[in-house]
């Protein structure tokens, strides 16, 4: 599960409001780290991450991202499509269930991500990860990922959500900001599918 395609977030938050009773909304967390963007409790946080049967509902019950579905599938007819992720790997089983329902084709790579307490601490990062699958571009939804951004083979693009709006300020200009639809139109210009 990757917050480029579904709204991995959204789901987190909803089930922390419907499990502790409080009414925090995803569009006004202020960073990556969700237990500082919106100040979460972390104990009553690690409650969720660490109870699989509550793992196995969020992922469920999480949707794809509007547009994701149909886009990826447009630029799977020029593109190999790896989804890197530094989701922890407790979620991997029903992280697979998710995908399999939706992106069943797609390899996924798990790795270390920038700013990500809750990540696979330890693994290589996602820019190592796209340098040795020889990646013409890396999409994330964490600025923190393109930060000093120095890969000149490697594109970067920042996937755009509400969430992380407020974020976008510490990126270099010359980082796209994009949605699915700016995206598909982005590698509509590029030279060089697989």
């Amino acid at each position: 599960m990757d917050g480029v395609y579904s709204h991995w977030f959204e789901q987190l938050v909803l089930t922390y409001n419907s499990m502790f009773g409080t009414k925090f909304r995803v569009e006004d967390n202020t960073d990556h780290d969700i237990l500082i963007g919106l100040g979460l409790e972390k104990s009553k946080f690690d409650l969720i991450i660490n109870n699989s049967t509550i793992r196995h509902r969020i992922c469920q019950n999480t949707n794809p991202i509007e547009g994701s579905l149909e886009n990826s599938s447009i630029l799977e007819r020029d593109y190999e499509i790896v989804i890197t992720t530094s989701r922890n790997q407790i979620f991997d089983e029903p992280a697979e269930v998710w995908l399999s329902r939706y992106h069943k084709d797609y390899r996924v790579i798990y790795a270390s991500g920038s700013g990500n307490p809750y990540g696979n601490l330890g693994m290589r990062s996602k820019i190592d990860i796209a340098n040795e699958i020889g990646a013409i571009a890396l999409i994330d939804d964490n600025p923190h990922e393109f930060i000093d951004w120095d890969h000149p083979t490697i594109k970067p693009i920042c996937f755009r959500h509400k969430w992380n709006e407020c974020l976008l300020g510490d990126l270099s200009p010359d980082i796209p900001r994009l949605n699915w639809p700016e995206i598909v139109e982005y590698f509509a210009q590029l030279t060089c599918p697989r």
